[in-house]
């Protein structure tokens, strides 16, 4: 029996709980928020609210879009006129993200279809 293979697993998984026990605490860089651009408001332009309702009997919620907020159809990065023009012509499924803790979006992204 080959012992090295089992002194580097034991080495391995004996100090792990070490590495792990160092490492700085995980942090939440942005929330995401399911939505439907029929139930989404958008301001007439940037920067202002954006207004959804997560479902039919829920209080509606504003956050910011921003000059910094990233806009998106699929992959690709949109204007605001272009994603003002995508909600508008149908529903379509959008992740709306946002800082915790703040009201700023840092991106929307329209599910491409």
């Amino acid at each position: 029996m080959n012992l090295r293979p089992m002194i580097a697993l034991w080495l391995v998984v004996g100090t792990s709980p070490v590495l792990i026990a160092g490492a700085p605490p995980p942090q939440t860089i942005e929330m995401g928020i399911e939505a439907n651009t029929a139930g989404v408001s958008l301001p007439s332009s940037m920067p202002g609210p954006v207004v959804f309702s997560n479902c039919g009997t829920c209080n509606r919620s504003a956050l910011r879009i921003t000059p910094a907020t990233a806009l998106m159809l699929g992959a690709k990065t949109l204007t605001f006129a272009e994603l003002a023009r995508v909600a508008h012509s149908g529903s379509h499924f959008m992740m709306i993200y946002y800082k915790p803790g703040s009201p700023d979006i840092t991106r929307i992204v329209v599910a491409a279809n």
